[in-house]
């Protein structure tokens, strides 16, 4: 049968984890593993404290919001998903899509290299 852990210790614990993270930075998951035998919780069990739990918005150092760190990083689309998302930011692709397409940022698009057939000397019939 399942261990019944009290609402406080549920609170406490993920206060401390993103307390850990704000102050020693990393990802989440670090933190997740220096707490969680702290307290007598299981990792998992952490892990899903957190994203249920958890503030909303991370805190970021400067209070920047998402528009603001998508102009800061200047990535594109796919990149920018995967950096946000090792931030602590809960968000899907295609709002980073929108945001950076509403605030008139894109990714750099690279053009395929192009082959060219050269004919050295006259043409053979």
């Amino acid at each position: 049968m399942p261990k019944k852990f009290s609402p406080e210790l549920r609170d406490r614990a993920v206060r401390m984890v993103y307390e850990r993270q704000a102050r020693e930075g990393g990802p989440r998951a670090e933190s997740i593993r220096a707490i969680a035998p702290q307290l007598g919780v299981g990792l998992e069990t952490l892990r899903i404290w957190c994203n249920r739990y958890g503030p909303t918005e991370p805190v970021t150092g400067s209070g920047e919001s998402l528009e603001e760190e998508n102009r800061r990083l200047r990535r594109g689309v796919r990149k920018m998903h995967h950096a946000m998302r090792r931030a602590g930011w809960d968000v899907g692709r295609d709002q980073v899509a929108r945001l950076m397409r509403g605030a008139g940022l894109q990714g750099v698009r690279r053009a395929e290299a192009s082959t060219l057939s050269i004919v050295i000397g006259p043409a053979r019939t």
